[in-house]
């Protein structure tokens, strides 16, 4: 079955894939998506992200459009990748040409060890990886990385799943995603599958539409905001935990602070979104406190207890951000990946987690 194309469009939000991902995982072929393709003015958008609504740009360092436009900073292309694949410890991932062409591509990263479950990297150099023209089928590898050995992508995906290295396609992507001028994120999310990866909770670990034989591979693209503002922390929450299947989520933060209560970051989340739009920039440094002790919690929107909850400390310790980094006129973007919140580790997947990367990765 060749792959269809995701048409989600790459903006400063992923609102598309608020509405289409989880479709997507539900139609059971997990080597088959969409087209995922940039939208023609996908520096500058009205809307605001997954939860949608009118946004303005008072607080931010961006540039205001006509009509009150909301313009992204420009930059270069830049990529950041999450490992949100659940049932492996660690994932490498193939940056191949499509239609097939021959490709010396080795897999990234270029450590054996892969990049582990829920942790970043920054794909730097960029054109080092990603093909210098054409479409461009990514691949994931899982399981047995150690199987690897020093094979090339081309053979790897040839070969395909066996001796215990998992082998599964996420999706073709156009060429005019990696020259958006955007600061991209990827996140493969969902399951690679397998014989022995089965339980009676696999819905809520892998997704909508798994199956052992085909897996529910999917993936959270989207492009992370570069509005900042100068005299404040700005954050956005992205969605990539296939698993949670509850309609909508809201995302509140708590600062590090004694008695400080909690504020809605996003309301209406759901995966594929990247909110809010423009960034959450309502607390200084000084007023998330004690950095480390400034917690998320995720919560069904008029329900008391939340789901899961995480400290900045917890996220940290995941992703590529150092804690000195979390200061005035940074951008942040905290990411969710894995079964849904209330579902831990078990015998053959990872359990939820929330890593935290840059808005504008420093490789």
């Amino acid at each position: 079955m060749p792959p269809r194309r995701v048409t989600l469009g790459l903006s400063a939000t992923l609102a598309a894939a608020a509405a289409r991902a989880p479709a997507l995982a539900a139609e059971g072929c997990a080597k088959d998506h969409d087209r995922l393709a940039a939208e023609p003015d996908a520096g500058t958008t009205t809307g605001g992200g997954g939860s949608g609504g009118t946004t303005s740009s008072s607080t931010t360092s961006g540039q205001g459009g006509a009509g009150g436009e909301i313009v992204e900073p420009t930059g270069p292309t830049e990529l950041t990748v999450v490992d949100g694949v659940v049932d492996s410890a660690a994932v490498r991932l193939c940056f191949l040409p499509y239609p097939s062409a021959a490709s010396s591509a080795v897999p990234w990263p270029p450590e054996p060890a892969g990049l582990a479950y829920a942790h970043a990297a920054v794909v730097a150099p960029l054109a080092d990886v990603v093909p210098a023209t054409g479409d461009v089928a990514l691949w994931v590898l899982g399981g047995d990385l150690g199987a690897v050995g020093g094979a090339d992508c081309d053979a790897l995906v040839a070969a395909g799943s066996g001796g215990g290295l998992r082998v599964g396609l996420v999706g073709v992507l156009p060429a005019s995603v990696f020259a958006s001028g955007k600061s991209l994120l990827f996140v493969p999310a969902g399951c690679l599958g397998g014989a022995d990866h089965s339980d009676v909770f696999e819905t809520y670990v892998c997704g909508p539409g798994y199956t052992p034989a085909y897996g529910s591979l999917n993936l959270l693209g989207a492009s992370m905001s570069r509005l900042t503002d100068p005299d404040k922390v700005s954050l956005q929450v992205a969605h990539a935990s296939l698993g949670t299947v509850t309609p909508s989520l809201e995302v509140r933060l708590t600062p590090g602070v004694a008695n400080a209560g909690p504020m809605a970051i996003a309301t209406q989340w759901t995966f594929g979104a990247v909110d809010p739009y423009p960034p959450f920039a309502k607390l200084s440094k000084a007023g998330l406190g004690t950095v480390t002790e400034a917690k998320l919690a995720l919560q069904q929107q008029g329900q008391p207890a939340p789901l899961a909850e995480r400290s900045f400390a917890d996220a940290l310790a995941l992703g590529d951000v150092p804690l000195a980094a979390i200061e005035d006129g940074a951008g942040l973007v905290f990411v969710a990946v894995g079964p849904a919140p209330n579902v831990g580790a078990g015998a053959w997947w990872q359990g939820f987690e929330l890593t935290l990367v840059r808005a504008e990765p420093t490789p």
